[in-house]
C-alpha cells in the first residue's frame, strides 16, 4: 500500500510538473496576432481611397480560422469589413480592405478629414475592430482594438484593448 501512495504522490506531482513546463512553452510559441498597420490607398484620402488594415502573426506557431471584423466610423456613418476564416502561418500577413471611402463619405466630408489637425475642429476617420482566431494549443484568442486616422501623417493610430484567451480543451 506504502508504495501504491508513494507511485500516486510521484504521479501526480509529474503531471504537475508536466503542465507548469507547459504553459511557459505555449507562452512562447503560440500564434500572436495584432494589427501592425492601418492606412489609406492615397494620401491626401479621395473618393477612390481603400482603407487597408495589415495583420501579422508575430508568433512562432499558425493561428487558425482568424477572422475579423473591423468597422470604420465617420461623421455618424460607418462600414464594415470583414476577414474570411482563414490560416496566418508563422510572421505571415493578412489585409483587410475596405470598399473606396467615397461610397459612404462625400467630398466635402473628405476635405475636412484631409484637413485636420490636432488644433482644429476635427472630423476623424477611427476604427474598432475584433481579431480571433485558434492557436495551435487549441486556446481561442480574442483581440480588440481602436484607433483612428491622423491625416497630418497619413497613418492610423493602433490600439490594442485587450487579449482575452479561451480554452477550447476545456468546454
Amino acid at each position: 500500500r506504502q508504495q501504491a501512495a508513494i507511485a500516486e504522490i510521484a504521479a501526480n506531482a509529474a503531471q504537475q510538473s508536466a503542465e507548469t513546463s507547459r504553459q511557459p512553452l505555449e507562452t512562447l510559441e503560440r500564434a500572436s496576432v495584432f494589427v501592425v498597420k492601418a492606412y489609406p490607398s492615397s494620401v491626401p484620402i479621395t473618393l477612390d481611397t481603400e482603407i487597408i488594415f495589415r495583420l501579422r502573426n508575430f508568433g512562432r506557431t499558425r493561428a487558425e480560422r482568424l477572422e475579423a471584423k473591423c468597422t470604420i466610423f465617420a461623421n455618424d456613418k460607418s462600414q464594415i469589413a470583414l476577414l474570411v476564416p482563414t490560416t496566418l502561418g508563422p510572421r505571415d500577413v493578412a489585409e483587410l480592405r475596405f470598399s473606396p471611402v467615397g461610397k459612404w463619405l462625400d467630398q466635402n466630408e473628405l476635405e475636412k478629414i484631409n484637413t485636420s489637425t490636432p488644433k482644429t475642429d476635427m472630423i476623424f476617420i477611427r476604427y474598432d475592430i475584433e481579431i480571433s482566431y485558434l492557436d495551435v494549443f487549441a486556446v481561442e484568442q480574442y483581440i480588440q482594438g481602436d484607433g483612428f486616422y491622423r491625416p497630418w501623417d497619413g497613418e492610423f493610430f493602433i490600439g490594442h484593448k485587450h487579449a482575452i484567451q479561451r480554452d477550447s480543451r476545456k468546454h
